[in-house]
């Protein structure tokens, strides 16, 4: 929730900005079908993950070379939810990975994650030409995480 609440809030008004909210109340999805048909694996690459401290998404390719973002992307696909929100959930731990990167629902839901995770992406930031904005956007995520401030 409070990725999803943080990517709502970096997108104006409109159609991307829902998107992203909705995807990124997604964009985990493939780790609960992943716990509910192969939860042996999925406790292995968390505990190796963990043990290793390196993200989940290293050891899933390494593993398997397909992540849980890619495996909820298709389920999600398979559902027919619209392309934007499938997209977002595909690329959210390797948002650069597409050709022309823009600050759209794939961005908000990758940045979300960055921030909400204290693992921003500074290059991919910088590339999206937003990078005066960093600061707005982990003050908003202080907020969102830490709830309200008295």
């Amino acid at each position: 929730m409070c990725v999803a609440q943080v990517a709502r809030r970096l997108l104006p008004y409109g159609e991307d900005r829902d998107d992203a909210f909705t995807a990124a109340l997604l964009h985990d999805v493939g780790l609960l079908a992943l716990a509910a048909d192969e939860g042996d694996y999925l406790a292995c690459v968390l505990a190796r993950a963990r043990a290793e401290r390196r993200p989940v998404v290293e050891i899933e390719l390494e593993e398997r070379g397909v992540t849980h973002a890619e495996l909820g992307a298709h389920l999600l696909a398979q559902w027919g939810l619209p392309d934007s929100i499938v997209e977002a959930v595909a690329y959210h731990h390797r948002p650069s990975a597409l050709h022309q990167p823009r600050l759209d629902a794939v961005a908000a839901v990758a940045i979300a994650c960055g921030l909400v995770d204290d693992r921003v992406d500074a290059e991919y930031i910088a590339a999206l030409g937003v990078a005066d904005r960093l600061d707005d956007w982990r003050a908003i995520a202080a907020e969102v995480v830490g709830g309200p401030t008295a």
